[in-house]
């Protein structure tokens, strides 16, 4: 409490004003008269006090403001800046110094072009003189930094034009994103997708717009009213506009403020967050974890970076966010809470675990092929042994009988040996030729996939006679790609193969058609068929069905692989791939 009272009085109330100095007096107040000639003047000094008092109420919102965004801003994982219209920082937050290696000294005053490589200066100094040219807000551009280390990273930009009183552009403000560790990402994962014959589509999407810094000094009481309802707006569009939620909390936990952007990550409006607890939003596992992580961090404030949360969404999914925050305090140093940001990193965990399937697949792919091609060699190696190698033995024989009939002179027996051999001979080459149309039938490549999937009907309609098939062709030659006539017969090979092995069925219908834009095959039988959910739900489903190698084939030319099948009721196959390549 002040002790010292100036008083304004019209010189003909002094022996009033001595009344009010003796009783404030007794009070130990004392008590200083500012004489004044008439009314007029008493008024105009009573209305500058008041003129005083409104602007330093003014000045002490606009300071209280800018520390709330100061915070915010030295919050946030991003680097926040401002450039003049020559592209001299103006500000930078020290953010800079994680993506650049640069004390927030070292680049104030510097060109925007001291901390680029020669490759990307004249791209940017284009990019620069268009939007000076005409000012508007910019996002996601992308550009190489160098860092102090000497070493490249890649960054994101977004920003958006600076005017003075008079709406003329002085700069730019925005933000600078790292986007390093995305670009690798998606490096690993393209490279992922490569190897599993681009099975898997490529999804990055990754979050992040904006967030700047706004602030002037100004000395008179109009320019400061003016600054600090535009720090209010550009705080408001900031944090309403950006990917991230950005929050506040009491020293109990519980959230004093939420951004607009909590609706779209968490599923919930702010009137429903604000007054709970940020552990009520928590699954109970989550909150007990959260909890003795965060133990003792009111007792001690300091920076929290990058921790992983699990919420559930209002729909009842499973969202993954990253949180970092900071503490804040009254003027007395008393912790009053934390404000800090929520990232949605629920996609990049997606990506993560897709990367780590995708790599299982590989191994499995891999182990499969394996498996497949030491059945194929045990496969061809017992025909050769049973078939080819039986018929030379034969041969050998007659000729060693017929070299004996020749040393007797007995040419009529000579004779009938070596046609004999012929005969064996000729059974060798058609077990040959029986061999190699089992690798790769000749007449795919000579005559096309339309005889050939004729060819193979009859061949297994000779080996089962007990199966009968009915075919539908409907479609030309030229409609399937050479790759594709491929696929397409490996595929009807072994849905054929599991139909002798497993289904005992006593009817196939084989269908390769073009309707609507697309080539469909099927192969479907009135077999025994098999539970499907139990085949689905084995550790390695299709196993032993070659059904593994037939998606694998479908997909490789970016096609579609079915499977239906129900016991007691057969099964059905079917691919089906894009006409149009």
């Amino acid at each position: 409490m002040k002790n010292t009272l100036d008083i304004m009085v019209l010189e003909n109330n002094k022996r009033e004003v001595e009344r009010i100095q003796e009783i404030l007096a007794k009070e130990g107040i004392r008590c200083n008269c500012i004489s004044v000639d008439s009314k007029p003047e008493f008024e105009k000094a009573l209305q500058a006090a008041e003129e005083r008092r409104k602007r330093i109420r003014a000045e002490r919102a606009l300071v209280k403001n800018k520390e709330k965004f100061r915070a915010l801003v030295e919050t946030t994982s991003d680097w926040v800046w401002e450039t003049d219209l020559n592209g001299v920082f103006i500000y930078a937050s020290p953010k800079v110094m994680d993506l650049l290696g640069y004390e927030q000294g070292e680049v104030v005053g510097k060109l925007l072009f001291d901390f680029l490589p020669q490759y990307e200066k004249e791209r940017v100094d284009v990019f620069l003189k268009d939007y000076n040219n005409s000012p508007r807000s910019f996002r996601g551009f992308k550009i190489d930094y160098f860092q102090k280390s000497g070493q490249s990273i890649a960054i994101e930009i977004s920003g958006m034009p600076v005017v003075d009183e008079d709406e003329k552009h002085i700069g730019w403000i925005g933000f600078n994103r790292d986007v390093t560790e995305r670009k690798k990402t998606e490096k690993v994962l393209k490279k992922a997708f490569e190897e599993l014959g681009n099975r898997v589509e490529e999804r990055t999407s990754e979050l992040i717009k904006a967030i700047g810094k706004l602030a002037r000094e100004v000395e008179m009481r109009k320019q400061a009213e003016q600054a600090l309802r535009e720090s209010r707006e550009r705080y408001r569009d900031l944090v309403e506009t950006i990917h991230d939620v950005i929050w506040e909390v009491n020293t109990a936990g519980v959230y004093t403020y939420i951004s607009p952007r909590a609706r779209d990550i968490l599923g919930q409006e702010r009137a429903e967050l604000i007054g709970k607890s940020y552990y009520e939003q928590l699954p109970p596992e989550e909150a007990k974890r959260i909890y003795h992580l965060l133990k003792g961090q009111f007792a001690e404030p300091k920076t929290i970076d990058l921790i992983e949360i699990r919420q559930t969404h209002e729909d009842g999914s499973t969202v993954f966010l990253e949180s970092s925050c900071k503490p804040f305090f009254d003027e007395s140093g008393k912790l009053l809470g934390y404000r800090g940001a929520y990232r949605d990193i629920t996609e990049r965990k997606r990506i993560e675990e897709a990367i780590q399937k995708s790599k299982a697949e590989l191994q499995h792919l891999s182990s499969q092929l394996i498996n497949v091609h030491e059945k194929e060699s045990k496969r061809i190696g017992a025909e050769l042994h049973d078939g080819i190698a039986q018929t030379v033995s034969a041969v050998k024989m007659r000729a060693e009988v017929a070299l004996m009939q020749q040393k007797k002179n007995d040419t009529t027996e000579v004779k009938a040996s070596l046609e004999s051999i012929i005969d064996i001979a000729q059974g060798a080459v058609e077990e040959i030729r029986r061999i190699s149309r089992n690798l790769r039938p000749s007449m795919l490549d000579n005559l096309g996939i339309l005889p050939t999937v004729s060819w193979l009907c009859r061949e297994f309609e000779s080996s089962y006679p007990l199966v009968k098939i009915e075919e539908q062709i409907d479609l030309k030659e030229d409609d399937v790609s050479i790759p594709l006539k491929t696929v397409v017969f490996r595929i009807l090979q072994e849905s054929l193969n599991n139909v002798a092995k497993h289904s005992q069925a006593t009817l196939v219908r084989l269908s390769l058609t073009r309707a609507d834009g697309r080539i469909d095959v099927t192969v479907a039988d009135n077999g025994s068929g098999f539970d499907m959910k139990k085949v689905l739900n084995d550790e390695k489903p299709f196993r032993g069905l070659g059904l593994t190698s037939m998606k694998e084939r479908a997909e490789l030319l970016n096609g579609i692989f079915l499977l239906e099948s129900h016991k007691g009721e057969g099964t059905t196959v079917r691919a089906s791939w894009s006409a149009h390549g």
